[in-house]
């Protein structure tokens, strides 16, 4: 039997669009422009040399890695005035005091329609096209040993529809997909409460879903498979707890009950089950890093205004033993300490979650935001993410997770000027100094990582030392291990497919693939592996 397909992608895996072009028909791309990064970026040959919409500031497309800014906006310091430096950042925002409305919003008019064109801004793009070029148009190896050449294009979704629904050779169209496999992007800015307000976002979902069930005259009903990755899974949980907790007497089925007759197995890519510390650092300081292939700094504020970022913070103070860090995720240097002195981490002092964002001046967006997840009875009851951190109430669930990258499970800091800062001298092998042995883990430019070969995991029985996928640690990505006998699903089986790191080959190396968080998906190890859940025994690959 096979089974419909809903993709749902992670954070900043949903191409977003900031002005009303909904199609530059002389360019070829569609759905508008905010992309992140060369992935998302429209195929080489379709890429706007527009970069910023409210300047008609022109770069070549080789300049462009993400946001619609050039390499220097997305490293410009934040004093800069340049506006093609602000106008992405600015488009990005959403306002501080809901953290769901865009800091640029269009809806100017109130009395069209929500679902004209004409106010469609800052937005997701629907569909398929909204993820296209996360995951397709990519290199791969060939992953059924061919003889024919080792490299050879693969386009992922096309490939798969193709597999599944026996679909004619295809030449690119979106339009030719069978209607059995859809994608279902979101707002990767906002948390779950604003998913639904703003975008109706679970509520379309579940009739998406419906309607990819609904039988015909040949066939009975039919349950999808969820397919999700990363952040994805948050939006996967928490989807499932928002229908099984509520009946909203539309006359249709609701509940434990729909789940059952609808979803019949969740695959989950690098899941964050309990969180990932991580979160912590992006919010509380102005630590550059890669969003979507771009590499940013300056983006606290932006980050600050997500409400999608308390969805990845640790869950529950009960599981923080699983991170093997006692819950201690942020230190900061003590007071009258001279910085020569402070190479070693007996000069900091441990702090809160809660204190770590008060210092890097969160108090008044990601706290607050905390505290909306606190309340939400779909995400936690009583204790931040308690209900995120069961399991999802699906009768077949496949961990697919990568091990053995030295993962982030906390930060050194210290404060300057009102501000918070990465302690980046401690460990910092730039100045020839080696990494800071710190109990389990290392520090390495004032990060605290997990080793394979060195940070012991408790949420094994057997006291393996591992670690997580670059991202994610291994107590989140493992924690499936600790579900058993859910009342609500009898019978439930879930099933772990761990990925351990290894050395990229040749033809890997050049495609930049490997098995961290965000790439596991694209390995072809990996793709292999999901072909093989939806009951595809060979892959078969283009020659285009």
């Amino acid at each position: 039997m096979v089974h419909p397909i809903v993709l749902i992608p992670g954070l900043a895996g949903s191409r977003l669009k900031t002005h009303n072009k909904t199609e530059s028909p002389e360019e070829g791309v569609t759905g508008g422009g905010l992309w992140l990064g060369a992935d998302m970026a429209p195929p080489t040959g379709q890429r706007s040399q527009k970069v910023d919409e409210q300047t008609d500031v022109e770069y070549p497309p080789s300049n462009i890695v993400g946001l619609n800014a050039p390499v220097y906006a997305t490293k410009a310091a934040l004093s800069t005035e340049d506006p093609v430096v602000t106008n992405w950042k600015k488009n990005l925002k959403l306002k501080d005091h809901n953290g769901i409305t865009p800091e640029v919003e269009e809806d100017q008019n109130p009395q069209l329609p929500k679902d004209d064109p004409a106010i469609q801004f800052n937005r997701f793009v629907d569909g398929l096209d909204g993820i296209a070029n996360l995951l397709v148009n990519y290199e791969l190896v060939d992953v059924v040993g061919s003889t024919q050449p080792a490299v050879k294009k693969v386009n992922y979704f096309y490939e798969l529809a193709a597999a599944l629904f026996n679909t004619p050779q295809y030449r690119g169209d979106l339009d030719i997909l069978p209607k059995n496999i859809i994608a279902a992007p979101y707002d990767w800015r906002t948390g779950p409460a604003g998913l639904q307000q703003r975008y109706q976002y679970f509520s379309n979902l579940k009739s998406d879903i419906e309607k990819l069930y609904k039988p015909n005259p040949l066939t009975p009903g039919i349950p999808v498979v969820i397919i999700a990755q990363s952040l994805g899974n948050r939006v996967t949980q928490y989807f499932l707890e928002w229908v099984k907790n509520n009946d909203l007497n539309d006359g249709k089925l609701w509940g434990q009950a729909w789940i059952d007759k609808h979803i019949e197995r969740y695959i989950a890519v690098s899941a964050p089950w309990l969180g990932a510390p991580l979160a912590i650092r992006l919010t509380a300081t102005d630590d550059g890093f890669n969003l979507g292939g771009a590499s940013l700094s300056g983006i606290k504020n932006v980050l600050q205004s997500f409400s999608s970022i308390p969805w990845l913070l640790p869950a529950t103070e009960t599981q923080y033993q699983y991170f093997n860090t006692q819950g201690q995720f942020g230190f900061v240097r003590k007071e009258g300490v001279d910085p020569g002195q402070s190479v070693d981490p007996s000069y900091y002092t441990p702090e809160t979650i809660e204190n770590t964002l008060i210092l890097g001046g969160a108090e008044n967006t990601t706290l607050k935001y905390i505290e909306d997840y606190e309340q939400d009875p779909n995400f936690s009851a009583g204790e931040f993410g308690s209900k995120a951190i069961t399991s999802p109430p699906v009768k077949n669930i496949d961990v697919i997770y990568s091990t053995g990258f030295n993962t982030p499970v906390g930060a050194y800091y210290y404060q300057e000027e009102g501000k918070l800062k990465v302690a980046s001298y401690l460990g910092n092998e730039t100045e020839n100094l080696q990494p800071v042995e710190d109990g389990d883990f290392v520090v390495i430019n004032g990060v605290r990582f997990e080793k394979a070969d060195k940070t012991t995991q408790l949420i094994s029985d057997d006291g393996i030392t591992n670690s997580g996928d670059g991202v994610v640690p291994y107590g989140s990505l493992a924690y499936f291990k600790r579900w058993t006998n859910n009342p609500d699903v009898p019978g439930q089986k879930i099933t772990g497919y761990p990925f351990v790191k290894t050395e990229p080959t040749e033809d890997e190396a050049k495609l930049g693939i490997d098995l961290s968080h965000n790439s596991i998906i694209r390995h072809p190890e990996a793709i292999k592996l999901i072909f093989n859940l939806l009951g595809i025994s060979k892959f078969n690959i283009s020659n285009d």
